[in-house]
């Protein structure tokens, strides 16, 4: 069945909603469609047990998730006519459970809302014809997976910030990863930069930074969602529930579960406790509940194709390939089985074996994914993991699918990467990857947006990345050295990014290299458009700084952090909202150098409170805030050692009272007046007598810091203006 909808009206309504994969017209144009049960998916119809884990049939109610929910519902009601926010969670945390709630719940309301497929969102930014895309209601897009479209999310939301109107209904768009890393990845693809669009996309955050959802701590709740698991898979079974002890040390045990704070995990362990019995899954790791769970979804498969005479390694080694594949439709399924059997040194008629795993993974119009991902990832790795083949089926998914493989491997590396079963350590998938780039199989485009979803939470991920950093940069260097001009703004931030990299794992004299060269090319590119590239070149200066200051060259590292405060301070004058906060962070570096070469003085950390105390922004107020804790405790180091004590006792008093009065207390070279401050904050009415004597003057302004015109004043007597040395 199609659905038609005409486009009347001066905010067109351009959305539909799909719940059963129905193809949908509109006059002639492709609408944004959006599915309420997310990518390739429709709402699950448990079948057998194995189906429970599935977020798509929401089995169970959300549990302790109410914090969440809220935030979420305020987000929807806030007054912005666009906002963006990041949700962010490890594997099983409930992201897309949340989401589908959510989206259930707004269409009880006058709301459209639902998941974008990913072809679709690559539609909205390619066609021109939806350059002024509009929405008649109030509207939440979900974007699941969100690292994979990176590129795709920076280009329509740029387009959306130019065309939202005043007339225009709210549109709310959540965006859900495992991790996002500000200073790096998928999170600088869609908002980093400093370009004009870039910071109008920057202000659509709501919040500013990722949220991230929590684990479950509580073992109450724990308890509550292992037990009505446990309930449903023993009802799935047709048997009784195993009994569980209602006592205080069972609760402890779930509270000493590295895994227990995760739902997903609590529901896999209950899954396996309706068979196995409680205490023996308790009793097993994360990686354990994953492998023991995917072994017995292969084996099932592997079953029911003895039953129909056909060979199991065959049925199994599919299901792991196609969930490589993220799901495949009915002709690159029939494609799917000709390689497995090609590679199994098997033959057939491949329309019996396509059509038994579309029936034992059901998918829209072909066989789906093994689902929930984490059991699915380690179906994959054990289905694949065949000697002499692996690699081999790997590279044959890439080439049918090409970024759905790769994201497969991303994701199941962040799973899987370093873990160990029995004894042995888990196939590495980065392996796979290692191939693809040895073999050439991979654009620098492509190569760029697994660089970007690859996060660096182990030592291995770090290294693999530092490997395509360095692949990105070789092929980017090549082009511009033929000429290519165009691409020297990539060289530049895959230098960037290869630095960091390197620094990361300890390589510090290599990453200084490349740091400075990232540098060279960025000042390039700013003196030719300075508009454009000043945001990237102090961003590469700070970073240099900080690789200068961890080898020791600690002069060399104040000069980058000088001219680093002194571009981003320009930067925050002409967009305060958009680079305060950065020039926050320049100035706490810039002090922690100073403070390294002056360990006794105040200075670095009174110019840093100096200049962040008159900026409005959040992020920068909390930065300020730290930096006067190092102030204060700088200043009681520095009191003590010139011989005034009393000074030391109104410290803590002038820490807090600055800050929100406002007060100076800089003498115009940067220097604290120590009695002025002591004076001014906390002295026994002595402010005037001690002026008069030595004419100190202070300014008690969030704009001018106080001045000692004194330039004799040296410290060391109870009456005069105590300046701290450089």
């Amino acid at each position: 069945m199609s659905q038609e909808a005409r486009t009347d009206g001066s905010y067109n309504n351009t959305v539909q909603i799909v719940e059963d994969g129905n193809q949908i017209t509109f006059n002639g144009a492709r609408p944004l469609v959006l599915s309420k049960y997310g990518e390739g998916h429709y709402r699950a119809e448990v079948r057998r047990e194995f189906d429970l884990l599935k977020p798509y049939a929401r089995a169970l109610e959300i549990v302790g998730r109410d914090d969440e929910r809220r935030s979420l519902r305020e987000w929807l009601n806030a007054d912005a006519k666009l906002s963006i926010r990041v949700l962010t969670g490890q594997g099983g945390s409930g992201k897309t459970r949340l989401a589908l709630d959510l989206c259930d719940g707004l269409s009880e309301e006058d709301w459209q809302a639902g998941f974008i497929d990913g072809d679709d969102l690559k539609t909205v930014c390619e066609d021109a014809s939806m350059v002024a895309w509009a929405w008649a209601k109030p509207t939440l897009v979900v974007v699941d997976y969100a690292a994979t479209f990176g590129e795709t999310l920076h280009r329509w939301l740029g387009r959306l910030v130019d065309h939202v109107k005043a007339e225009a209904p709210v549109l709310r768009i959540l965006l859900l990863e495992r991790q996002a890393d500000e200073k790096t990845g998928w999170w600088q693809t869609v908002f980093g930069g400093g370009k004009t669009k870039d910071r109008a996309i920057q202000e659509r955050l709501d919040p500013s930074r990722p949220i991230d959802i929590q684990a479950l701590s509580a073992s109450t709740l724990r308890r509550e969602i292992f037990l009505a698991a446990l309930s449903r898979s023993a009802e799935e079974l047709k048997k009784e529930p195993p009994a569980v002890e209602d006592s205080e040390d069972f609760d402890n045990r779930l509270a000493d579960l590295t895994w227990g704070g995760r739902p997903l995990f609590l529901m896999m362990a209950a899954m396996l406790a309706a068979q196995d019995g409680v205490p023996d899954v308790l009793a097993l790791s994360r990686t354990d509940l994953a492998m023991d769970l995917a072994e017995r979804e292969l084996s099932r498969i592997g079953d029911a194709a003895e039953v129909k005479g056909l060979y199991r390694l065959v049925l199994e080694t599919l299901a792991g390939y196609v969930t490589l594949c993220q799901g495949l439709e009915r002709d690159a399924l029939i494609e799917a089985v000709g390689i497995v059997q090609k590679y199994l040194h098997r033959s057939g008629d491949a329309g019996p074996i396509a059509d038994l795993l579309r029936d034992q993974l059901p998918g829209q119009n072909g066989a789906a994914a093994i689902l929930p991902d984490v059991i699915g990832e380690a179906a994959m790795l054990l289905a694949l993991d065949q000697d002499g083949i692996s690699s081999d089926l790997a590279l044959s998914g890439f080439q049918q699918t090409g970024t759905r493989a790769t994201a497969s491997i991303i994701r199941s590396a962040q799973d899987f990467v370093g873990q160990e079963r029995q004894g042995q350590e888990i196939l590495c998938p980065l392996v796979w990857m290692d191939v693809l780039i040895d073999r050439n199989l991979v654009d620098v485009d492509l190569l760029m947006l697994i660089a970007d979803q690859l996060p660096q939470t182990s030592r291995t991920l770090v290294e693999h990345r530092a490997r395509l950093d360095g692949e990105i940069g070789r092929i980017l260097c090549e082009r511009v050295e033929n000429g290519h001009s165009e691409s020297l703004p990539l060289l530049a931030a895959s230098l960037n990014n290869l630095a960091t990299t390197l620094r990361d794992l300890g390589r510090r004299d290599d990453a200084l290299t490349v740091a400075e060269e990232a540098v060279g090319l960025r000042r390039q590119l700013a003196s030719e458009r300075p508009d454009a590239f000043l945001p990237d070149l102090a961003m590469s200066l700070n970073n240099l700084a900080n690789m200068l200051s961890g080898l020791g060259r600690r002069e060399d590292a104040l000069e980058a952090t000088e001219e680093t405060v002194g571009l981003r301070r320009k930067l925050a004058i002409e967009r305060p909202d958009a680079f305060s906060h950065n020039l926050a962070v320049s100035l706490a570096v810039h002090a922690n150098c100073l403070e390294a070469l002056h360990p006794v003085s105040c200075i670095g950390w009174s110019r840093c409170v100096s200049s962040t105390s008159s900026v409005a922004k959040p992020l920068a107020r909390r930065r300020m805030r730290n930096s006067w804790d190092r102030l204060s405790t700088q200043f009681k180091t520095w009191s003590r050692n010139n011989g005034h004590p009393r000074t030391c006792n109104g410290h803590r008093r002038a820490a807090v009272a600055l800050p929100s009065q406002g007060l100076g207390g800089v003498c115009e070279e940067g220097r604290w007046c120590g009695i002025c401050w002591y004076r001014e904050t906390g002295g026994a009415g002595q402010r005037e007598a001690h002026r008069a004597s030595r004419g100190c003057r202070l300014v008690q302004s969030r704009s001018q810091a106080g001045r000692c015109p004194s330039s004799g004043c040296s410290g060391g007597s109870d009456r005069g203006c105590s300046q701290s040395r450089s």
